[in-house]
């Protein structure tokens, strides 16, 4: 299944210096200097950049992060990705390559641990 195309985008040549918000997903395949905060999907492509706190439905970064991340859904890091910051999310991926320096806040259940032979 193809991934939704983003509602609004920041070209690889802009630079916007500023927060950012609005319904809809964001892609960003420049540079954001202030946080962002949408409704929907956050993509950092490779070669982009944010510099700043980012909450979305759900974000997945191929580029450079450097922020604390929260997302309602999974946050997912390509091979090519750099984030520093907290990460609260439902589910965190990792792919081998990334470079990560985070604390993970990962929302989700774990069943009791039994002890054995009881």
């Amino acid at each position: 299944m193809a991934k939704p195309t983003p509602t609004s985008s920041i070209g690889p040549t802009a630079r916007v210096r500023g927060n950012v918000t609005g319904p809809g997903s964001l892609g960003v395949a420049g540079e954001i200097t202030g946080d962002v905060r949408v409704d929907g999907e956050v993509v950092v492509a490779q070669g982009g950049r944010i510099e700043g706190d980012v909450t979305g439905e759900s974000v997945a970064v191929e580029g450079t992060l450097l922020g604390d991340v929260t997302a309602r859904g999974p946050v997912t890091l390509g091979p090519q990705a750099t984030l520093r910051g907290k990460v609260s999310a439902e589910r965190v991926s990792i792919v081998a390559g990334a470079r990560v320096a985070i604390q993970v806040d990962a929302r989700f259940d774990l069943e009791p641990v039994r002890k054995r032979g009881r």
